[in-house]
């Protein structure tokens, strides 16, 4: 197992170093996927805004990008393919977005954001796993949610790589059944 931003999972595919990834897509910062792999899509994963549960917006069901104008983030990637996202969506939504800290540590942008001192976007399937004194709430934006994908080589894959691709996809199948 390694951990790699998503553009050097599907290159190490790519140069058969990997046997697998999980990468996921957001239609704001589309994935190249190289002539040498294969993606299967698992899961559509809506992203949500958490905020401290004192936050004046955290009783809101729901949450436009617009409402947050104004809010301080923090970002939860530091670098890689997908640091476009948060600026992205924002500047669609006709903001700037004031970014406070840029981490890959998820454990660090739910403490900062336990703090107060920014908000943050989280993924759908980490909801369920946040501690006590954080909300998510979910996006009224369409564009900001990520497929989450699993890529292999174009040409013959190793048993166990097709046996945990259907595993995923098993496991994907269950979780889009109480997806939001």
């Amino acid at each position: 197992l390694s951990e790699r931003d998503r553009d050097d999972g599907l290159a190490g595919v790519a140069e058969r170093d990997l046997d697998l990834a999980l990468v996921y897509e957001f239609s704001l910062v589309p994935v190249v996927v190289p002539e040498e792999v294969r993606v299967r899509a698992l899961l559509t994963d809506p992203v949500n805004i958490m905020l401290p549960e004192s936050h004046r917006l955290a009783r809101r069901r729901r949450l436009r990008l617009a409402d947050l104008a104004d809010e301080t983030w923090i970002q939860g990637v530091r670098h890689g393919s997908t640091i476009d996202v948060l600026p992205k969506a924002c500047r669609a939504a006709g903001f700037e977005p004031r970014i406070l800290f840029r981490t890959d540590d998820q454990t660090t942008v739910r403490g900062l954001v336990a703090a107060g001192l920014g908000i943050a976007m989280v993924p759908w399937l980490v909801v369920p796993s946040m501690p006590p004194g954080l909300v998510a709430r979910p996006l009224d934006e369409p564009a900001l949610t990520r497929t989450v994908m699993v890529a292999s080589p174009s040409s013959r894959s190793l048993a166990a790589a097709t046996a945990m691709t259907e595993a995923l996809a098993a496991a994907a199948g269950e979780l889009g059944a109480v997806s939001p």
